[in-house]
This record gives C-alpha cells, structure tokens and sequence, in this order.
C-alpha cells in the first residue's frame, strides 16, 4: 500500500485537528447494485470537478470497497469503506452517500464505527481532495 501523507488544520470548537490518510486501489463493485455505485463512483462532486469521486477513493481509502443497499427508511445507499490512518493509527472509515434519482449527496461518515459530525465529514473531504487532487 502507498502511503500518503497530508495535515490540515481544522479551526473550531474542538480545536486542532490532523487527519493523515493512506490509499491504495479500491476494488471495482460487481453484481447487484453495481449501477447504483457508479453513479457516485464516476460522479463528482460539484466543487472539485476535475477527479471522480472514485478516482480520489482510490487514492485517499486503503482497501476501497462499494456497496449499494437500500435501508429500512426505503431509501437507497452508496457505502463506500477502507482504511485511512487518523492520529497515527490505522482505522476502518466509512463514507456513505444517498442516491436520489441519479444525483447523491454525501449521508454520514463512520471511523471505527462510531459516528463523526458533519464538521469531521466535510473536513474528511476536504482532505481527500487536497490528498489527491
């Protein structure tokens, strides 16, 4: 795995925050669900048009995997999962995105399955894009 190394600094009531993120190739969705996937895999977001969002996974989560699901809310899901190194230490992170249509916005983000703040999401983004951009 390469590893990739990026600090940013995050003013805010919690303070100081360094993020350090670590990519290698994520693996391509297959099977049911796979159209679902794509529409965020080959999407961009809206201000950083010049790399996919599959394109800065690939680069920003180690061991990249794609899920589509529907949920109990009867909505339906793009969970993106990998590893990226938080503080020093490998843990398991989670983007999720909501399909509406054919447009998705981004849902949640999970480290080690613990819920983070939209604060921490649009921060964790906002790293993937200086990351791999």
């Amino acid at each position: 795995m390469k590893n990739r190394r990026i600090a940013f600094h995050l003013v805010a009531a919690v303070g100081f925050l360094v993020i350090t993120a670590c990519g290698d190739d994520d693996k391509s969705p297959s099977g049911p669900g796979s159209g679902t996937v794509d529409i965020v895999r080959q999407g961009n977001f809206s201000d950083y048009p010049s790399k996919t969002v599959g394109q800065l996974a690939s680069c920003y989560f180690g061991s990249a995997k794609w899920e589509a699901i529907t949920a109990t809310d009867g909505n339906t899901y793009v969970n993106l999962t990998g590893r990226i190194t938080y503080l020093g230490d490998t843990v398991n992170a989670s983007l999720q995105f909501r399909i509406n249509g054919g447009s998705w916005e981004v849902n949640a983000f999970e480290m080690n399955d613990i819920p983070q703040n939209s604060l921490f999401r649009s921060a964790v983004i906002a790293d993937m894009k200086a990351e791999c951009g």
